[in-house]
This record gives C-alpha cells, structure tokens and sequence, in this order.
C-alpha cells in the first residue's frame, strides 16, 4: 500500500474508535445522507484526493518540485 492510503486507513481506524464524539459512520464510500438511519449520526466521510508532482528546476534529486493536491 502506499503511505497516503496507509494514513487514510489509520484515520478511519482512529475515527471509528473514538469515544467522545462517538460517530455513527465512517466510510470511504459515498453514502447518500437521506438514507441514513439516527443510529449513523453524525456521519464522517472520508475522501483523498490525487496528487500532481512537477519537477521545478532541472537539477536533480536536490532540485525543487511542486506539488498540488
């Protein structure tokens, strides 16, 4: 797995673990919020976005990169 899907595993592990809020649903799949029932309140969905990385200057590993969410 990757580190950025690691972490979003270690999130909704922590999301859905906690106590104080307790939350009703934490996902990573779309859910359609009028088709909850009161016991999935409040409700977390999770999302992570891609990743764009561009190389700045031409210089190599020591070089500067951009990188846009």
């Amino acid at each position: 797995m990757s580190k950025r899907e690691d972490i979003t595993c270690n999130i909704i592990d922590c999301l859905q673990s906690a106590d104080n809020p307790r939350f009703g649903l934490v996902t990573r799949k779309n859910f359609d919020i009028n088709q909850l029932s009161r016991q999935q309140y409040p409700a977390i969905y999770v999302v992570t976005a891609d990743e764009e990385r561009n190389d700045i200057t031409m210089t190599g590993s020591n070089g500067r990169r951009a990188a846009e969410l």
